[in-house]
């Protein structure tokens, strides 16, 4: 039996969504808002929900959620890179209603979110963390 060939097409980074300058969540420091930057690119508030929904349980599943972004192993960011877009590719259940993070460079949105998602579940635990050792 032979062997098929897997051949995967890389868009043409021209044609990709570029990251906005800046930071996100930095809108009066020279960043933007995430959320408004996704209307603009047109999705939905419920598109919105779903992929921070989505962010936050695979990165509950595959990340170290009391650590920031920074201080994330490789190995789980690329597990936790891949889970989501299964998970992204599922929730559409064959409808191709939901924007492809694949049309944008680096699929930026996803590492935005994680960021923002890890920065708010490090702090929280770095607070019950205090507390419980006073």
């Amino acid at each position: 039996m032979e062997e098929e060939e897997v051949v995967i097409l890389e868009q043409d980074p021209s044609t990709l969504i570029a990251k906005p300058a800046g930071e996100a969540g930095r809108p009066n420091r020279g960043g933007y808002t995430l959320n408004d930057v996704l209307k603009e690119s047109g999705w939905s508030e419920k598109h919105i929900t779903l992929f921070k929904d989505k962010v936050k349980e695979c990165a509950d599943a595959h990340l170290d959620t009391s650590a920031p972004y920074t201080r994330q192993e490789q190995a789980a960011m690329r597990d936790f890179k891949a889970a989501m877009m299964d998970e992204w590719k599922a929730g559409d259940g064959g409808r191709r209603g939901l924007p492809d993070l694949a049309d944008y460079a680096h699929m930026w949105p996803l590492t935005d979110q994680v960021k923002a998602y890890l920065k708010y579940s490090s702090t929280k635990s770095a607070k019950k963390k205090k507390a419980k050792d006073r």
